[in-house]
């Protein structure tokens, strides 16, 4: 995939409510809200859900 691609493919994501991944080593004080794991969850359903199709 060239970079245009990825970048409509992150932007589809954003809009469909599915958080993107963060890169590199979370801070130690990090705290994972409520929504990020329903985002997460959801994230992971989805691609269970198109790799089954």
């Amino acid at each position: 995939m060239n970079k245009c691609e990825n970048l409509k493919k992150s932007k589809n994501n954003l809009d469909a409510g599915i958080a993107l991944k963060r890169k590199g080593r979370p801070p130690k004080d990090y705290i994972v809200s409520e929504e990020e794991k329903v985002a997460e969850l959801k994230y992971i359903l989805a691609r269970k859900e198109a790799k089954i199709k």
